[in-house]
């Protein structure tokens, strides 16, 4: 019913594995999954209504995040269920009790611990953590993605460290006054944040860079200068990124032609974007579509109609409707 995209396994401690999901839901239908792990999920795109039994229904969207450290189902369903829902979010698994790679439990040092007990105490059972990748904290989340995507021998020890960052911040919702970053740098995280979702939001336009300042309320050349400098990349270099990570959504999600692909990611041809893709995925389009359908499915799960409201007289009994596997 879903598919992983892109994974990181054999983390550094407490952090397991870390995977990127998409998962379509067509109109009228929901996913419902069982999974025992203690698990962390960021959501990327889209939304959904969360619902895992014993808790309210839950609005999920993207930047929002939860956890779930017991083994109960739940249910995904789009909010709009007139329409097909593709939600795609980041799965991270947790590794409390690790072992050297010689089988011999290995023992965290102090603030290690300290770390582990205060994230395990925050993950605790379902929580939700609304709107948490913004500013640095979405910078963080496209870092990790990058490496995800083109692994090295050091990729290992960068993805552990951008989680650690990434999970720290659930531990420091209310940081105290003194400990605050200072505002002209908090103004610089909220100018670099708004800038990418308005490039990811619009990659599919034929952008600028004076475009893209004006709605930032900058000149071209303070945005390109302040871009560079806080995210070592260029503006361009991010807008393809973007085009790109589009691009292989809809190649995996559906079964649009390259022009047509090429044409909703903003390139002005289906050459131009093979070659861009090429040269940021490592594959042409073709091949990384015949790739991605054959991943593993979304397992163990099962999508079902949703139920519609029962038409009967008071006192008659509606049968539930079968679910479809």
């Amino acid at each position: 019913m879903g598919r992983v995209i892109r994974a990181a396994k054999n983390l550094i401690p407490p952090f397991h594995t870390i995977e990127e999901w998409t998962v379509p839901i067509s109109p009228g239908q929901f996913i419902e999954a069982k999974d025992p792990d203690f698990h962390l999920v960021f959501i990327l795109e889209g939304e959904s209504l969360l619902e895992i039994p014993g808790h309210p229904v839950m609005r999920l969207s993207k930047g929002d995040a939860h956890s779930v450290s017991f083994a109960s189902s739940c249910t995904m369903r789009s909010p709009h269920p007139e329409r097909e829902m593709r939600l795609q979010f980041l799965r991270l698994k947790f590794r409390w009790a690790p072992t050297s790679q010689a089988g011999k439990r290995r023992v965290p040092n102090a603030p290690e611990k300290r770390f582990e007990e205060a994230l395990r105490q925050k993950l605790i059972g379902f929580q939700h953590f609304p709107n948490i990748l913004t500013g640095e904290r979405y910078l963080i989340a496209r870092h990790m993605l990058a490496e995800m995507e083109k692994p090295t021998e050091s990729a290992t020890w960068v993805i552990s460290g951008l989680l650690q960052a990434l999970t720290a911040g659930l531990l420091t919702d209310a940081k105290p006054a003194a400990i605050r970053a200072p505002r002209r740098h908090r103004h610089k995280d909220a100018i670099i944040g708004r800038t990418l979702q308005y490039l990811e939001e619009n990659c599919h336009e034929a952008l600028t860079l004076n475009s893209i300042a004006w709605h930032m309320q900058l000149s071209g050349e303070h945005l390109a200068r302040l871009f560079k400098k806080e995210t070592k990349r260029t503006v361009f270099s991010w807008l393809d990124s973007f085009r790109v990570e589009k691009a292989r959504n809809l190649l995996t999600a559906t079964e649009q032609s390259l022009t047509q692909i090429a044409r909703a990611c903003g390139y002005s041809s289906s050459n131009l974007f093979i070659r861009h893709f090429k040269k940021n995925i490592g594959i042409p389009p073709v091949a990384y579509r015949i790739k991605a359908q054959k991943k593993e499915a979304f397992s163990p799960s099962k999508m079902a109609p949703i139920p519609e409201e029962p038409q009967t007289e008071p006192g008659e009994n509606q049968p539930p409707p079968e679910s479809l596997r």
